[in-house]
């Protein structure tokens, strides 16, 4: 943009802004928010996270669940071809039930409507609430209800194992979970009421971390033996410090298998009652009263993870090594194990940006569909994959990535002008650049120049939106060899900056002045710089707080740019707030907010009102100043502000929309404002919110009035707006 295109347009602006000032008035309190019809979706990335269990309800056919390790429950649907998701209803209040580590079907209930979730992200004293919990749905997983089991959960920790819960086929009333610290319990009455079985083991005696203790792995159910209506005789616990235990008695008494093989992770038994375990050196199958090692050849000694048995067919056996890496064979046996075939695919991907290399990656299950044997199932580390023939010379596998969602984003950011509607900073994968929010974007930003990385920071300039800066970390914050990106051309080709400040610079935020002539980097337990030469060389800010980023997941933005003045920046600490009017070179502290703790501050300037500078800090509520921060009003109706931005403006106004996830007049849940915070409505509300997993981070967007973008941690990116739209 040249410099009288730019002089021409900072004038329009300014002409603007200040006609604008006389529109709005000091926030005062306002009524009880009104309810505006709003409709939720993802927006479509496609898979991208690990999808650790999957089952097929024996008795109805095509119904189909996976689970994921830091989101929800997905339901298959056969006509449609995509996935729905069934466990967005948590509240951010018992965040760590946002994610679930075990489900189970009842195998006897010829309606499929049964289900059962074992709910929580971590086992861990800072996790809210610290123990998981056990919930059953009647309805197909549409509601759900406690239990009243709450034991320690942690699907985001080690995420190889089985099904730690289990419904007896011969009696709908027996429900077994297998725990990770607690032992093994059992409920007689359909999950009405626990116990804890005594005589089962733990599985905890190594380790001195919590994370070390995996307990119990699996439980698995003969249905071969006892009687309908009473339950199984012949039950296998998986333990994984001792092994494999066994329970001839209907799970009353449980004794050690001789010659196990320990450090399980999953079982499965065959039509005449073998079982087949997978652990950390190989592949065992038990006849009843012995083991052998079938492990592929070339593969002993190795950790497998993934098996499944024909139901039809004792001979038919499937399997996969399990290493964090891509491409690991998937093996065929049709000889129970004794010879071994690497099957041979054609790879077919509803995900355009999905590599190649994206195959069997860290493969989690395996499963032969009860009702087609020859149609197969497997997950992994991005995707579920399904296969129409599995005996075929080339197998065709394909993917239906519509409606799982599992990305973990830490950035959004939306530009006020230019084909891209959303950029995305995603953990572990880099991002992408929305244009379509409704399509799979066509690549991620590591195939448009910049290294696979994880996006931590994202700001554009005001007034040339083509400008956009990354702030990057490697491998969920450690030190990588890029630390900015940025990109002229509205994200179609992306540039890493050639150098850092210093050598451990990495993630945390960064700002764009309005011109885009400065760039200015807060990375993670660092100070803050700034660059005039998109990274060719970083000069220290003298005057700014340091430290403020301290973890790779973080919700906090202190750091943001006024939308009109250039080289004006903005920061907030700990009750501080700090101006720079000399392109981040030197830092006066000018203001003071609430001191607090838990406060999650995000700093954010209005667009087209120069010195227009909001605050949100969580419980201590929303702060607008009009000054540059010489001075803040709370605004009184807002109790709460998890998250906080501004959108494009109503139709027939020159000030920005308004969006608040948290409290207003009481009310929890996701509102917007179209008079800079004098009333409000309800877009969206709890505890039922049309959004899941963990909300840390929301953009308004900046071209489309009445629509906003909320990331989770674990179920993607939601965008939300009007109905009539």
């Amino acid at each position: 943009m040249d410099k009288r295109n730019i002089i021409i347009k900072r004038c329009f602006i300014w002409t603007i802004s200040i006609i604008s000032l006389f529109l709005y008035q000091s926030p005062v309190l306002s009524s009880t928010p009104k309810s505006l019809p709003y409709k939720w979706k993802n927006v479509a990335i496609g898979g991208g996270g690990s999808v650790p269990g999957l089952i097929i309800h024996p008795l109805v056919k095509d119904l189909v669940y996976i689970r994921t390790d830091m989101g929800s429950i997905y339901k298959w649907e056969t006509e449609a071809k995509k996935w729905t998701p069934l466990w967005l209803w948590p509240s951010y209040e018992n965040w760590n039930l946002t994610a679930v580590a075990s489900i189970a079907v009842d195998p006897s209930d010829e309606s499929g409507l049964v289900l059962y979730a074992a709910a929580g992200k971590y086992a861990a004293d800072w996790a809210v609430p610290e123990k998981g919990e056990i919930f059953k749905s009647t309805d197909g997983g549409n509601t759900w209800k406690s239990t009243g089991l709450r034991v320690s959960v942690a699907s985001n920790w080690d995420q190889r194992f089985g099904e730690r819960l289990g419904v007896d086929p011969h009696n709908s009333d027996i429900v077994y979970y297998a725990s990770r610290m607690d032992g093994l319990w059992r409920s007689k009455d359909g999950a009405k009421t626990w116990s804890k079985v005594i005589t089962a083991p733990t599985g905890n005696k190594v380790g001195t971390s919590v994370q070390d203790k995996r307990g119990l792995t699996f439980i698995v159910f003969d249905k071969n033996t006892g009687e309908n209506k009473v339950g199984c005789n012949t039950i296998y616990l998986g333990s994984w410090v001792e092994g494999v235990y066994r329970s001839i008695d209907g799970g009353e008494t449980w004794d050690k298998l001789p010659a196990c093989p320990p450090n399980t992770y999953r079982a499965t038994i065959g039509p005449q009652g073998q079982l087949y375990v997978t652990h950390e050196k190989g592949l065992a199958k038990f006849n009843g009263d012995k083991w052998c090692d079938i492990t592929p050849q070339g593969h002993k000694g190795k950790r497998f993870v993934a098996v499944t048995v024909d139901p039809s067919n004792l001979n038919h056996i499937i399997t996969s090594p399990q290493e964090w890496a891509y491409n690991m064979p998937i093996f065929r046996s049709t000889d129970g194990g004794q010879t071994w075939n690497d099957i041979k695919y054609h790879r077919h991907c509803n995900v355009p940006w999905s590599p190649d290399s994206y195959w069997s990656a860290a493969t989690f299950t395996l499963t032969i569909d009860p009702h087609d044997n020859k149609r197969v199932w497997y997950t992994d580390w991005y995707h579920t994959w399904v296969t129409p023939d599995i005996t075929q010379d080339v197998t065709d596998w394909y993917t239906f990535e519509y409606g799982h969602e599992q990305m973990a984003p830490i950035a959004l950011a939306s530009p006020p002008a230019g084909e891209v509607r959303l950029y995305s900073g995603i953990a572990d994968i880099g991002g992408f650049s929305h244009i379509e929010i409704d399509v799979f974007p066509e690549k991620m930003t590591c195939d448009m120049g910049l290294p696979a990385t994880s996006t931590t920071g994202i700001d554009y300039a005001e007034e040339d939106p083509y400008f956009v800066v990354r702030a990057n970390a490697f491998n969920c914050g450690q030190v990588g060899e890029i630390g900015c990106g940025y990109t002229m051309d509205g994200g179609e080709t992306w540039t890493p900056m050639e150098t850092k400040p210093f050598e451990e610079a990495t993630g945390g935020r960064v700002a764009v002045s309005a011109s885009g002539d400065r760039v200015v980097w807060l990375p993670q337990e660092s100070c803050l710089f700034y660059t005039k030469n998109y990274g060719k060389s970083w000069l220290e800010s003298y005057g700014a707080p340091e430290n403020l980023i301290t973890q790779f997941f973080n919700t906090d933005i202190p750091l943001a740019s006024d939308r009109v003045l250039n080289n004006v920046f903005y920061i907030y600490a700990d009750g501080e707030f700090f101006r720079s009017e000399t392109g981040a070179e030197i830092w006066e502290h000018v203001g003071d907010l609430v001191k607090g703790e838990n406060q999650r501050p995000i700093v954010k300037a209005a667009p087209g009102l120069p010195k227009e500078v909001w605050v949100s800090l969580n419980d201590d509520g929303l702060w607008q100043s009009n000054d540059g921060g010489n001075n803040f009003v709370k605004l009184p109706s807002v109790q709460q502000a998890r998250l906080f931005d501004f959108g494009k403006n109503p139709s027939d106004k020159h000030i920005p929309a308004i969006y608040v996830y948290g409290k207003i007049n009481k009310k929890a849940g996701i509102f917007r404002s179209d008079d800079m915070g004098k009333s409000w409505n309800s877009i969206d509300t709890f505890p039922n919110p049309s959004i899941g997993a963990e909300p840390g981070t929301m953009t308004g967007d900046r071209q489309v009035f009445g629509r906003v973008y909320i990331g989770t941690n674990g179920t993607g990116i939601f965008y939300g707006q009007p109905v009539d739209n």
